[in-house]
């Protein structure tokens, strides 16, 4: 038994967090095994498990939404075999863990290589977008960043990517929550449901991925958001120039920021 796994077991042995789990074991009528493979697909959203936690336990909502992180943080790598992973090339470089000495971006994304990367990964998924979105969120869950980077700009290029923060449960309640933790419920909600703040979304999306989940720094983590809004639709593409830009000043990337106007969330112009 490797490493991981026993790291894996120690964890689901501590007894706060065992009793979580035979109680949401109990409402599921899940084995605790199954029940953590559901929750790692997307088969129960993020929110409603919180909402049960809170009320089962009497957590605080920042108590029971670190569990919940840190559940998945945890456990995600163990219910995923090798023949279910998605190898992309070799030849893409590697990211350091924990240093956060990440790779040179820019090498990365050179048009002709990240295309490249495209048209690899592509075959490889055969435009399934479903499979796209479980391997985006495993490869998320394990700090994949390269990886990470490659699945936003297929999904962008293919037209799926504000459907990702819409529609899919996994990362809409990621990121409500990020964007709650930055401004509130009622204005996450408001915005999350808003057809007019897809351009609030997209930004909020991508930041909440490149910069707080991956820890990219601002300067490449906004250089990478230009880089995958670009893979859009032109008429897509004008939705989002307020992203992120590129300073005059010191010639490095920033984000732009969200502001609240009256009670909504919009971007500054």
């Amino acid at each position: 038994m490797n490493k991981q796994i026993k790291d894996i077991e120690k964890y689901l042995t501590q007894p706060e967090i065992k009793m979580f789990l035979d109680t949401l074991s109990l409402k599921y009528k899940l084995p605790a095994d199954e029940l953590a493979k559901v929750i790692l697909v997307g088969d129960l959203a993020m929110s409603d498990l919180e909402d049960f936690l809170k009320a089962e336990f009497n957590l605080a909502d920042k108590g029971a939404g670190n569990f919940i992180d840190e559940f998945v943080n945890n456990i995600i790598a163990s219910f995923y075999t090798d023949k279910e992973e998605v190898f992309l090339q070799s030849n893409i470089a590697e990211v350091k863990d924990k240093d956060n000495n990440l790779v040179d971006w820019r090498k990365l994304i050179q048009p002709k290589k990240l295309q490249a990367d495209l048209d690899d990964f592509n075959k490889i998924i055969s435009g399934d977008v479903a499979r796209v979105r479980n391997y985006l969120w495993k490869s998320l869950g394990l700090e994949k960043a390269n990886e990470v980077v490659i699945v936003l700009t297929w999904l962008a290029q293919s037209g799926e990517l504000l459907d990702v923060w819409q529609n899919d449960s996994r990362f809409k309640g990621i990121l409500k929550k990020y964007i709650s933790s930055k401004f509130s419920e009622a204005l996450a909600n408001e915005a999350m449901l808003g057809e007019d703040n897809k351009d609030v979304i997209m930004f909020a999306g991508l930041r909440m991925i490149l910069q707080d989940k991956l820890k990219i720094d601002e300067n490449n983590s906004a250089m990478l958001a230009i880089v995958i809004i670009d893979y859009l639709s032109d008429e897509e593409k004008r939705k989002y120039i307020l992203t992120a830009y590129l300073s005059e000043q010191d010639n490095k990337f920033y984000w732009n920021n969200i502001k609240v106007s009256g009670e909504k969330l919009v971007l500054n112009n």
